[in-house]
């Protein structure tokens, strides 16, 4: 079943992906020091996403790279170097993600706490953000897409030029100029929201779908072994693909304990009628003929 999640990432044209790091306890029973790495894809239908955890010893590029290799579209991430092989792909287009290069001039500010570069960075972010959450969810991508080459686009250009004044004059070692560092590095692909219109400014819904992981590794802290962590994977995958689309994730993992024991394992094709998508509309057809 989790194996047609990463069909359906692999068949969209717009995936975020995002990492969190995990321990796990060696055979002799001693917690591994060395981090294993969680990866989470959210993409497929936008209106029916799909959430796929994938469990890997290392934060290489090559473990996106296995799940990605027949896509085509748009990848947003953080900027992480593992990434960076997907530039050389004619068919993957990288995306940033302004929230990450907001947080690091934000941080800043809370200790500057006054005027500064820090603070005027922040501003041209803040700009940013105002435009994208006057958009409503029901616009289309081509009035979006205008309205970022209208009001966005100058903000950007502006930017770009108080990058291109201040760095020069800034020390290499000091915050502000890591911060912005940082943007200059990465502003091809923190500004290539503004090229489509179904894009997001931030990476935020893949950090939003790791962060229930994220949030229960403080209470389990590791991993028993590579089989758990997989296995953890799996659940992760279909209970945050149900909250996605908002399915109860207990009447679902009960629907599949129902109904995959009678599924032919040789013909995938029986798998596909028990995706979250095709049982929510299942459960409308039952709720449509209930009340008729």
């Amino acid at each position: 079943m989790v194996n047609l999640f990463k069909t359906e990432i692999q068949r969209g044209s717009y995936t975020n992906a995002d990492e969190t790091p995990v321990k796990l306890i060696t055979e002799n029973g001693v917690i591994k020091t060395s981090k294993a790495y969680m990866f989470v894809y959210v993409g497929g239908d936008r209106s029916s996403p799909h959430i796929l955890y994938d469990y890997q010893s290392t934060r290489s590029g090559e473990s996106a790279e296995a799940i990605l290799k027949d896509f085509k579209g748009y990848l947003q991430t953080d900027a992480f170097s593992g990434y960076d092989r997907f530039k050389k792909d004619p068919n993957i287009t990288l995306v940033g993600c302004f929230a990450h290069a907001r947080r690091k001039y934000y941080e800043i500010t809370k200790i500057t706490k006054g005027p500064g570069l820090a603070q005027e960075g922040l501003n041209f972010i803040t700009r940013l953000y105002k435009i994208e959450k006057a958009f409503k969810k029901e616009d289309p991508p081509g009035f979006i897409y205008r309205a970022r080459q209208e009001k966005s686009k100058p903000i950007l250009e502006e930017m770009a030029r108080w990058l291109k004044k201040n760095m020069p004059k800034t020390p290499p070692q000091s915050l502000i100029y890591k911060a912005m560092f940082y943007t200059h590095n990465n502003w091809d692909i923190l500004t290539a929201y503004i090229e489509d219109g179904k894009l997001s400014i931030d990476n935020n819904v893949a950090e939003n779908a790791i962060r229930p992981f994220a949030l229960s590794r403080k209470n389990w802290m590791f991993c028993g072994n590579e089989k758990g962590a997989k296995a953890s994977a799996i659940m992760y995958s279909i209970v945050e693909t149900c909250r996605a689309n908002k399915i109860k994730p207990e009447d679902y993992v009960l629907y599949l304990l129902k109904n995959l024991p009678y599924v032919d394992r040789h013909n995938p094709t029986g798998y596909q009628q028990h995706t979250p998508r095709a049982y929510t509309l299942r459960v409308q057809a039952h709720s449509t003929k209930t009340n008729t």
